[in-house]
């Protein structure tokens, strides 16, 4: 599976409409509510992207398949599609046995450094 395979290059890192949805059914709590939970999400994300990765290198489908499952759907509570649909992708390939090599681990923490700054953004941009 190569990166092409993992990511529409056209897709957007973040749908704003989830955090802009989130923030019009919370109310006037929703942007300090939203920083704690971009910091759980930031704080959270790596140790799983990890255990994806070390997962992949020892070719434990079943582990790599549950950690990707749990990070996309992380990543679609908080509108990061484009991590999620990376996700989706190596969870896919798990399950159909023939899981991406394991330096696709270094792709999606690009993805993840390039979803946490767009939400710190869009969090900024709050203020």
């Amino acid at each position: 599976m190569t990166e092409r395979q993992l990511l529409d290059p056209t897709e957007a890192v973040m749908d704003t409409s989830v955090l802009l949805e989130f923030l019009d059914m919370v109310g006037p709590e929703g942007p300090e509510l939203l920083r704690s939970i971009a910091d759980t999400y930031a704080v959270e994300t790596p140790p799983l992207l990890i255990a994806l990765g070390m997962a992949l290198e020892r070719g434990d489908v079943v582990a790599a398949t549950r950690f990707a499952h749990r990070l996309k759907g992380s990543c679609l509570s908080i509108g990061a599609s484009r991590l999620a649909a990376s996700c989706a992708a190596v969870e896919d390939a798990c399950i159909r046995g023939t899981p991406p090599p394991a330096d696709v681990y270094y792709s999606l923490r690009q993805h993840f450094a390039a979803t946490n700054d767009a939400l710190r953004s869009f969090i900024h941009g709050l203020s």
